[in-house]
């Protein structure tokens, strides 16, 4: 009570060193502008214990109650309130702004104190430093500058602030404090693209603090739930299955996507450089070229002759230049010195998992022609006849034709020129070639006849002749 009592307008005050802790477990010291304060024994804590004064100002003058002790005992004390002004048990610190977390104990007079993950104590200045709230014992406030947070690394982990209580007992609580590596960072395997009628298989990996969860989706369907597992698998059996397939991984601090498109496989295509029919003339070589594109799966390249696989040796050689995904290029074939055993089809068929196409080559090769007649010949005057032989070779078969003395092609009543019925195969050297033979025979022979005889022999490939003297002798 105040005596006298006051006029006019009044304020009450009260004075203290103790404080107390409301229901919501907020510090609150004793009220101003009450006439009477009562505190719960529920909420009287140790140090509420101290002295009290009651001020009253009216009228601009202060009238102040004597001293009275406010002493705890024989009361049960408030269990200890400690708490980190954080909503939950952790931080996830990834932009540069600065961050102040409150540890506070409602049953202690001291100040606590921080410590880093490794045990060392946090210090009262720098980057990661520990300041006392003004005003306010029982805590401690950790503070990590805008500057630490991207240079966090190493700091990372479990903090914990520790506060003695008034009995004697320590009281600790841990905060962990994470980087930006904490959250799921989703990465899918590339796939390639897949026949109609294969499996697909979607591999998906993330990084960031366990337990991850994994969910895959359609794009164009998210809210159907494909499969919770890393490694996805299913077979396209139609063209319905192409699309994008999403991966969502997440754990307790967020949550990432990664997306990868499954595309159809196609077959390769294959361009001829040049003609379908290739000739050739013996001993020269010859190279089959073609082109391999329009592919989105690697490709395999096999020649073959005659439906027999080649590889290189000294009769051929193989040459395949492929892109660095071995999905295009180009691939030739050279046969080296070719004989006519070399005549033929050559097959080419590049192939991947989606197909195959080939091309067919036909290779003819063709050998110079021969003529082969005596260099010389004799007759009588007055024979009957007389007659000079030519064999001719080629591939194709060569056509023989003769030329007299004169220049003029023998042709006329005087000359008979016969010719086998049809060539015959022989082989000469390395090649199996046409041989064809041809007799030219001069009726009543008479002097006039003496002089050289020409074998002309022609095929595609070139003309040859040869000649023969003919030398007709007085009777």
């Amino acid at each position: 009570m105040v005596d006298p009592p006051p006029s006019g307008t009044v304020i009450y005050s009260w004075n203290t060193t103790g404080c107390y802790v409301n229901n919501n477990g907020e510090r609150r010291c004793f009220p101003v502008g009450q006439t009477t304060y009562n505190v719960s024994n529920e909420y009287l804590l140790a140090r509420d214990a101290g002295t009290i004064t009651c001020t009253v100002t009216t009228d601009g003058v202060d009238y102040t109650s004597a001293l009275f002790t406010l002493r705890i005992s024989g009361v049960t004390l408030h269990s200890p309130d400690f708490t980190i002004t954080y909503n939950s048990s952790s931080v996830l610190l990834y932009q540069d702004v600065e961050i102040r977390i409150v540890c506070r104990s409602g049953s202690t007079t001291s100040n606590g104190s921080w410590s880093f993950p490794d045990g060392s104590p946090v210090p009262t200045s720098g980057a990661i430093q520990v300041n006392p709230v003004s005003g306010d014992v029982g805590t401690s406030e950790l503070v990590i500058s805008s500057s630490a947070v991207s240079a966090l690394s190493g700091n990372t982990g479990v903090y914990t602030c520790t506060i003695p209580d008034v009995d004697g007992t320590i009281q600790t609580r841990n905060l962990t404090i994470y980087d930006s590596t904490a959250l799921p960072n989703t990465t899918i395997a590339s796939i390639d693209p897949v026949p109609i009628g294969f499996n697909a298989t979607l591999s998906c990996s993330a990084t960031g603090i366990a337990p991850l969860t994994y969910n895959w989706t359609r794009q164009d369907n998210p809210s159907v739930m494909l499969s919770t597992d890393q490694v996805y698998t299913f077979t396209i059996s139609d063209s319905n299955g192409y699309g994008s397939y999403v991966c969502g991984v997440s754990n307790s601090l967020g949550s990432d996507t990664e997306t990868i498109t499954v595309v159809q496989a196609t077959p390769p295509v294959i361009a001829l450089i040049g003609n379908a029919t290739r000739t050739v003339t013996s001993p020269e070589d010859v190279t089959i070229s073609v082109t391999i594109g329009s592919s989105n799966l690697p490709v395999t390249v096999q020649w073959s002759y005659n439906n027999q696989p080649l590889t290189t040796n000294s009769d051929y050689t193989i040459t395949t230049i492929l892109s660095s995904d071995n999905t295009t290029g180009n691939s030739s074939l050279t046969v080296h010195s070719t004989n006519t055993g070399d005549d033929g089809n050559y097959i080419v068929n590049v192939s991947n998992l989606a197909g195959n196409n080939m091309t067919i080559i036909n290779v003819m090769i063709h050998v110079q022609p021969t003529a082969n007649s005596p260099d010389m010949a004799s007759a009588t005057e007055g024979d009957t006849s007389t007659t000079i032989t030519c064999t001719a070779t080629g591939v194709p078969a060569p056509t023989v034709s003769w030329t007299g003395p004169d220049g003029n092609i023998m042709n006329d009543s005087k000359y008979t020129i016969s010719d086998t019925s049809s060539p015959v195969m022989i082989t000469d050297g390395s090649n199996e070639v046409f041989q064809v033979t041809s007799d030219l025979t001069i009726m009543s022979v008479v002097r006039g006849d003496t002089g050289v005889y020409y074998c002309n022999v022609t095929n595609v490939v070139n003309s040859v002749q040869s000649n023969t003297t003919l030398t007709v002798m007085c009777k």
